[in-house]
């Protein structure tokens, strides 16, 4: 019955070594005892968890002959000794015993001070012991007491790899520097939570105190235990910060204070001993943060790529459907088009090959100004396998915007749709250029667009030079052109440019664009079983990178469909957008619902709110109502390819690929699950292989100025802010940028190599970053309000109105914060509100009869009293405007409300990208944003100046 009782059991075995030998009898049946024993032990105990097996190694022999001896059913039949223990400490050379304990969660060595030999810098048992610990399947902490070496790490990393907690307890770090210990070894343990290493006294960082024993009868005895405790306590934190800095994902650091033999405390395990471990728990004090090094960069180019990872391993899986385009010979729709990533790499070699035919060479620059559909998905893959470089135009440029960039990156081919809404590009290329209309293809020569040769239209054209998109494939293999294709693709560089970014000329590699989407889809856990709606517009690095590429790197597929899939049967899984596209989706869903229609979004769980931060009440309404539990959030730029930091899934598919150890499962184990707050309110955390610093705003434009003598040479290195500190963020790694195209000056402004050898990218960004690694922006530096000498920031001011204001329910839709001058103040604040569905604005309201205005009108009345109201009641006063103004329509109808008026500055503004957001006769009707859906903000400081001007919108 007692056995019945015990959960611990520790097997000890040394046989005597005297004169007189043991019997021969006895010799013979000792197997046979031991057997039984051993038996009954595994037999009778239900409760047997934790286990300490130490044989002497002369006798190991004896107990693997008990373990093999017939006879006894328990051992014979299953040959499972001790299937209950989970935790398991192990002699030298007794790791025999491991296979029978099927479901160890906890092994760690036992104390000895026999030497038995090493392999490389590892004794031999410990050795052992690594390999059998490669054999457990659900391992997950792992306890050994061996000197910190090289060949330990690779030995545990070659076996355990995954392993969540790590102790190595044994004296000090040998043969290798600490910096190499963290940087080389320890950050490839990427899914490792707890490590316990020896005393800072044995890792060679500086800290030697001397022995206690030699100082402990001194008089000054005590003044020395203190300096030695300070000093201790400063060189672990020195080391702590190192190792979290380097392992992001790792929670809790512990150091060993002294060196003892443990015995059998350790089939415990770490935390029964907490009092002889000081334990240090991440926690930023700078706002500096480092990435992960792993997953490592993938040095390939973009083509082979596709051709080694997406074609070897996806070639059947769907790539691509547009429901809006006809269905090709082998389509796998017959209603629209529909490719597998095998038929779509057939297309994408037919048109490099007509590319070339063409005469598009390595480095030409190939502009492009279609909106999302297949001719668009090929070129960006085909101009990258022949080395030509893409640009990426935005439909909304009229005439002079369209041929400043095209002459300014020096485009030599444009391919372009007819039109796109209202915008008529061949027209305007005609009205602008007579000339062209004789010219001939390939021969076309224009004296503002010296270098351009080519136009290509997709949708077709009558216009003389122009070459029709389908003339362009060229479908036979047996030319000259697919040998040139060949001989291109493996003579292109990692390096090599293969995108520029219109209007700024950013110019992106194969390996910033390749590094980049991969890291992205890998915060989305995406996979080959995901559908990704991509509607950003691909001339914006949302959809073409952060979309399109983003997806295909993990073998996705891509629906441009506008909203949602309208294909046949496609359950769309991942869903990208700025807030601004998410409230049209909303909005139309509600509409749908409302007149009774089903509509239901079972597969939809991920994608990409970018742009502007997503407010929680429109987080918590994508959630309940799209299913969008995983949704994350990024930011970036397009000069850093274009994303840095990024929140990430938490979904049961992240986790089962991390068990599965698929393409997601490193990286789900980097950080912890994110909350709402976290989800809405930052950027999340820093990519793998990323550096970031937040440094005073201030510190760039003083590099930039004249007489500084940072300007022609290395700069110092960016002194860090302390943590939840405004300042402007700085970027650095692989993932920047060659340069402005054609612009050394600016390039050099907004990017500066410090005296280390390190390039940083000024970004312009104001952001705070907090204990938690995660980042906050928290505006441009060029749109922060400085009322009086306070900094007023405007994303702050906007989150609080649409966090009182906003939400399904409420009266506000959309709102941005402005900069307003001021005689008094400098700058004060200025709001553009947008109003809710059915709310109506009162723009004659008396100000001491504000606050009855929801009474009067079922509460969907607003005005700029409640607007500066909520303001002042929610947060500091200086933030309060002093200037609001209500976007809707000249005639009260649309929107319900009488707008402010025209703005003059629109009236007849061809030109202006904002000219869509006003009315024939100036009004605004909408809040100026780019395609991508980002509110222009330096368009609504120029309407607000004339408003100002006209006195128009003062409240308080």
């Amino acid at each position: 019955m007692f056995s019945q009782l015990f959960s611990e059991v520790s097997i000890l075995f040394k046989r005597g070594t005297g004169i007189i030998p043991p019997p021969k009898d006895f010799v013979e049946e000792l197997p046979d005892t031991l057997a039984s024993i051993l038996s009954r032990i595994s037999s009778s105990s239900s409760r047997l968890s934790k286990m300490k097996f130490n044989v002497e190694r002369a006798q190991v022999h004896l107990f693997k002959d008990a373990f093999a001896r017939h006879g006894q059913p328990s051992i014979a039949s299953t040959g499972l000794l001790f299937p209950t223990v989970t935790r398991l400490a192990v002699g030298p050379y007794n790791e025999f015993i491991v296979q029978h304990c099927p479901n160890i969660r906890h092994l760690s060595d036992v104390p000895y001070n026999v030497w038995h030999g090493q392999i490389g810098d590892v004794r031999v048992h410990v050795m052992n012991l690594i390999e059998e610990a490669q054999k457990i399947e659900n391992l997950e902490s792992f306890v050994v007491r061996e000197t910190l070496t090289g060949d330990l790490m690779n030995a545990l990393y070659s076996s355990i790899p995954r392993i969540k907690t790590l102790a190595i307890l044994r004296h000090c770090i040998f043969h290798m520097s600490f910096e190499d210990f963290v940087s080389i070894h320890l950050s490839r343990f990427h899914h490792l939570r707890m490590l316990c290493i020896p005393d800072v006294s044995n890792l060679g960082v500086g800290y030697n105190p001397p022995r206690w024993g030699l100082v402990k009868y001194r008089p000054d005895a005590d003044e020395i235990l203190k300096r030695m405790n300070e000093e201790g306590q400063q060189a672990r934190e020195r080391v702590a910060r190192a190792i979290f800095d380097t392992c992001p994902w790792l929670k809790e650091l512990w150091f060993e204070d002294c060196v003892r033999e443990y015995n059998s405390q350790c089939i415990h395990g770490l935390t029964r001993h907490s009092h002889m471990l000081r334990r240090y728990i991440s926690t930023l004090r700078v706002s500096s943060v480092q990435g992960p090094t792993h997953p490592p960069l993938d040095h390939r180019t973009l083509p082979a790529y596709f051709t080694q990872h997406i074609l070897a391993n996806f070639a059947d899986r769907p790539a691509l459907t547009c429901p809006h385009e006809l269905p090709t010979p082998h389509s796998l729709s017959t209603r629209h088009l529909s490719w597998t990533f095998s038929h779509f790499d057939n297309h994408i070699s037919a048109l490099s090959r007509g590319l070339i035919s063409l005469g598009v060479r390595p480095g030409d620059r190939v502009a492009v100004i279609m909106p999302n559909n297949s001719a668009y998905a090929l070129l960006q893959w085909a101009l990258s396998r022949i080395g030509a470089i893409l640009v990426t135009i935005n439909p909304a440029y009229r005439i002079n915007e369209l041929v400043q960039t095209l002459d300014l990156v020096g485009t030599k081919h444009l391919v372009v749709v007819p039109g796109i809404r209202t915008s008529r590009y061949l027209d305007m290329l005609v009205q602008r250029f007579p000339e062209i209309v004789g010219q001939s293809p390939g021969e076309i020569h224009l004296q503002g667009l010296s270098t351009l040769r080519n136009l290509v239209v997709v949708g077709g054209s009558h216009l003389k030079p122009a070459l029709d998109w389908r003339d362009v494939f060229l479908w036979r293999q047996d030319t000259k052109e697919k040998a040139i294709v060949d001989d291109l693709a493996k003579s292109l560089h990692k390096d090599d440019v293969w995108d520029h970014g219109a209007p700024k000329a950013v110019s992106l590699t194969h390996h910033n664009l390749l590094n980049n989407a991969r890291f992205i889809a890998m915060c989305m856990d995406l996979s080959e079983k995901d559908v990704l709606c991509n509607v950003p517009p691909l001339f914006h690095c949302f959809g073409l990178i952060l979309g399109n590429l983003a997806a295909w790197v993990q073998g996705g597929m891509l629906d441009f469909s506008k909203g949602g899939s309208e294909s046949e049967q496609v359950q769309v899984t991942a869903l990208h957008g700025v807030p601004t596209h998410f409230l049209g989706v909303l909005e139309e869903v509600s509409r749908r619902r409302a007149r009774g229609d089903k509509v239901e979004t079972p597969m939809l769980r991920t994608g990409i709110a970018a742009g502007s931060s997503v407010p929680i009440q429109l987080m918590r309404r994508l959630i309940n109502e799209l299913g969008l539990e995983e949704l994350t959030n990024a930011y970036g730029m397009t000069e850093t390819s274009p994303v840095s930091f990024q929140t990430r899934t938490t979904s049961a598919s992240a986790k089962e690929r991390e068990r599965e150890g698929g393409l997601g499962g490193h990286y789900d184990s980097m950080f912890e699950p994110f909350d709402m707050i976290q989800r809405t309110e930052t950027v999340g955390r820093v990519h793998p292989h990323v550096k970031m610093v937040v440094v005073d705003s201030g510190w760039g434009a003083e590099l930039n100025e004249p007489s500084s003598t940072s300007k022609s040479k290395d700069i110092p290195i960016p002194t860090p802010l302390p943590i939840n500190t405004p300042g402007e963020v700085l970027i650095s790694g692989y993932l920047l940028q060659k340069g402005y195209w054609g612009d050394s000056e600016q390039t050099k402004k907004a990017m500066k190599t410090d005296v280390q050898g390190t390039r940083w990218m000024f970004t312009g960004d104001e952001g705070v970053l907090g204990e938690d690694g995660c980042l906050r922006i928290v505006s441009r530096i060029k749109d922060l309000i400085i009322r009086g000498g306070e900094n007023l920031f405007p994303i702050q001011i906007e989150d609080t109105l649409l966090g009182k204001l906003g939400g399904s329910d409420g009266k506000v839709r959309e709102c941005a914060v402005v900069a307003v001058k001021d005689e008094k103040y400098g700058e004060v604040v200025g709001v553009w509100v947008v109003a809710a569905e059915g709310v109506r604005v009162n723009l004659d309201v008396v100000e001491d009869k504000a606050e009855n205005l929801g009474d009067n009108d079922g509460g969907k009345t607003l005005s700029r009293k409640e607007i500066r109201d909520v303001i002042a009641k929610n947060m500091n006063p200086q933030n309060a405007p002093a200037w609001v103004w209500f976007v809707g329509s000249e005639g009260g109808e649309g929107g319900g409300y009488l707008g402010d008026g025209p703005i003059e500055s629109l009236v007849g503004n061809s030109n202006s990208n904002s000219a869509s957001s006003s009315s024939p006769l100036g009004y605004p009707t909408e809040l100026p944003k780019t395609a991508s859906g980002k509110v222009m903000k330096h368009v609504l400081r120029e309407w607000s100046e004339e408003l100002v001007r006209r006195g128009v919108g003062r409240v308080g």
